[in-house]
């Protein structure tokens, strides 16, 4: 579609002071349309023919440079917006009024928000931005602006990585967050939005993707462990002594209440006091005031590998504390040589599936609540800073609650 812009005096209107509104007129599909740019001139200040304030005019230079300014601004809108995509004179009037805001592209605006969250040592979330940007790097219109995404956008993006087998959940999710990041910064107008929101409540939906299987998905995945299951694994013996260290960090994790991986990782004997752990988790730095009481089966696996040379209780982080980067790869990679030990004990085991370092959160809160345990305290012990994160485990210890009670009416 061509599509030609010119400066026009609009003689069909005259206003009170009794001139006439210098319009930007926009020719396209056989229709023209009239943008009125807040300029007004008499007809004796107006050359018709070369569409420019005449001589004689007050400030005429900068009132014809502002003009020209006004005609580059619209040719440079379609050249970036529309020379490859079908022209919309409303959306090309939406970008034309944002004024003060700074478009950018969306690739470029994820690494930088890869590097503001890496100066802020949040690795793990700045790798998620990182993974955003090689992804859409991937897909077609891969140099595309914040202002140009939209739901068509999303849905092509969506459709190629789906086609390929992924999921896609997870990139859609940092996608919608890097998008509300971007209206905060002024880098979009927020009525924009593609994503579903209050005032566009047809728009893209990233929930609907959470359901998708996926051939990466780990479907086998043991979230909490069964009673025999538990027993199983408790009595098991290891075949080796990286086996029985791989295993022993799984039961702190459950004995300290499901605390996470890189909490246990971050363990200092000084934080100990009097069988009492005193410490920040490292997720929402929360901190429960009175301790975390130490059983002493937890007590006994941490003198087991207590080592009064090193800083920390275990030695996963010995050597890779000196750089936050560092430190975010060796846990994940920490995690992967436990993620493949508990999967070969699992199949060893004969259990439906296989657990992980996360199964000791899980196991630990769900079988407390089975066993009648205080749902504010269970809150407090799993460093919740709601209880409608808690409320999650609740549900699971109700399910086996109820299936238990179940079972009481067979005859």
């Amino acid at each position: 579609m061509n599509v030609s812009f010119a400066i026009r005096m609009d003689r069909s209107v005259l206003l009170k002071n009794k001139k006439h509104p210098i319009v930007l007129q926009v020719i396209f599909d056989r229709k023209a349309r009239k943008k009125r740019l807040g300029i007004e001139a008499s007809s004796d200040q107006w050359n018709s023919e070369d569409q420019e304030f005449r001589k004689g005019t007050h400030n005429r230079e900068e009132k014809n440079a502002s003009l020209i300014k006004i005609l580059r601004k619209a040719e440079k809108i379609y050249k970036k917006h529309f020379d490859q995509r079908p022209f919309s004179y409303a959306r090309f009037v939406e970008l034309f009024d944002r004024g003060e805001i700074t478009d950018m592209k969306v690739r470029d605006f994820a690494l930088q928000v890869y590097n503001e969250k890496l100066k802020k040592g949040r690795i793990k979330s700045a790798y998620d931005y990182q993974a955003l940007e090689s992804a859409i790097s991937k897909v077609p219109d891969s140099e595309i602006y914040l202002s140009e995404m939209d739901e068509q956008w999303l849905n092509d993006f969506e459709d190629h990585f789906v086609a390929r087998g992924c999921k896609c959940f997870n990139y859609m999710k940092v996608m919608r967050a890097l998008y509300n990041m971007a209206i905060k910064k002024r880098l979009v107008d927020f009525k924009l939005n593609p994503f579903e929101n209050q005032l566009n409540p047809y728009g893209y939906q990233v929930g609907k993707l959470r359901k998708n299987k996926s051939k990466f998905d780990n479907n086998g995945k043991i979230e909490d462990l069964s009673e025999k299951q538990l027993l199983k694994l408790f009595n098991y013996t290891p075949y080796s002594e990286v086996e029985e260290k791989y295993l022993d960090i799984w039961f702190l994790s459950y004995y300290l209440f499901g605390v996470n991986f890189k909490d246990l990782a971050l363990m200092e004997m000084k934080q100990i006091r009097e069988d009492v752990w005193y410490y920040n988790r490292s997720k929402t730095n929360i901190r429960l005031d009175s301790g975390k009481p130490i059983l002493p089966e937890a007590r006994k696996i941490i003198n087991k590998y207590y080592d009064p040379t090193r800083k920390y209780v275990l030695d996963i982080l010995d050597g890779y504390d000196d750089d936050p980067e560092k430190m975010t790869k060796r846990l994940s990679h920490y995690t992967g040589h436990l993620r493949k030990c508990f999967v070969r004990i699992s199949k060893k085991l004969e259990f439906n599936g296989y657990f992980t370092i996360y199964s000791a959160r899980y196991t630990a809160a769900t079988r407390a609540l089975n066993k009648g345990a205080d749902t504010n305290s269970v809150r407090l012990l799993m460093d919740h800073t709601q209880l409608t994160t808690t409320n999650k485990y609740v549900k699971r210890g109700m399910n086996d609650l109820i299936l238990e009670s179940m079972e009481l009416l067979r005859i």
